[in-house]
This record gives C-alpha cells, structure tokens and sequence, in this order.
C-alpha cells in the first residue's frame, strides 16, 4: 500500500542557544544525525477502480436520451438510479480513502460527475419544458 524510497543519512552539526548558570545566552553545537524516508502510498489501485466504475455509472446516464423525451418520469428515474448508485460507491470508497482536509484530483474528478449528472437532469428538464 505504500512505497518507500532509498532512506538518507545525513552527518551534521546543529547550535542552540542555551542558558548557562550566569544567566546568559551562549551558543552550543551539538552533532546532529538526521534519518530521511519518503513513504508515498500507492495509490493507483484505488484511483482506477473508482474512476472506472463512476465512468461506467455516468456514461450510463446518457442512456436516459434514448427513452423518448416525453417520457420524462422514466428519464428521471434513470438517472436518478444512477445518481444515488454513485453516491452509495462514494460513501463506500470514503470509507477505504484516507481522510484529508483538501481535495484531491480523484475528489475533484467524482465532484465532476456529480455535476454531470445533475447536468443530464436539468437538460432533460428543459427539453421536456420547451416542447
């Protein structure tokens, strides 16, 4: 789950001020080893399942075009069965993500087909509206 990089050692010196029993401030170099490793998580996995799965679910909304436009009660049911699928697989895969405070390209990316979705619903409405 993740990936590590070679580790780096580093030899060094640092100073510190410190204060001394006469009550001032002296400068005090002290050796210094420092242990570097970068840890990333991988994180391919849960990008390409999720984004594979939510582009089915959205692709499968254009589906609602070919049920005739007059029919907007099972045009809507069509996608509103979609859209609820795709909220029921986010709350799944929330669950598995890791919690952060920003978004990501992946939070971005079903933010997205969402707004698509929501998109399809409002086209439908207006072609049902203007005819």
């Amino acid at each position: 789950e993740y990936r590590f990089s070679d580790p780096v050692l580093e030899l060094g010196c640092k100073t510190f001020s410190e204060l001394q029993s006469d009550f001032q401030y002296h400068d005090v170099r002290y050796p210094a080893l420092t242990l570097r490793l970068k840890a990333s998580r991988a994180s391919t996995g849960y990008v390409n399942k999720t984004v594979f799965t939510l582009a089915l679910v959205s692709l499968a909304t254009n589906f609602a075009f070919m049920v005739p436009h007059l029919d907007l009660a099972d045009r809507f049911s069509h996608v509103t069965t979609l859209f609820l699928t795709a909220v029921a697989f986010q709350l799944v895969i929330s669950s598995v993500l890791p919690q952060i405070d920003y978004l990501t390209r992946l939070d971005k990316y079903i933010l997205r087909i969402n707004l698509y979705m929501m998109f399809v619903m409002l086209a439908m409405t207006v072609v049902y509206y203007l005819q």
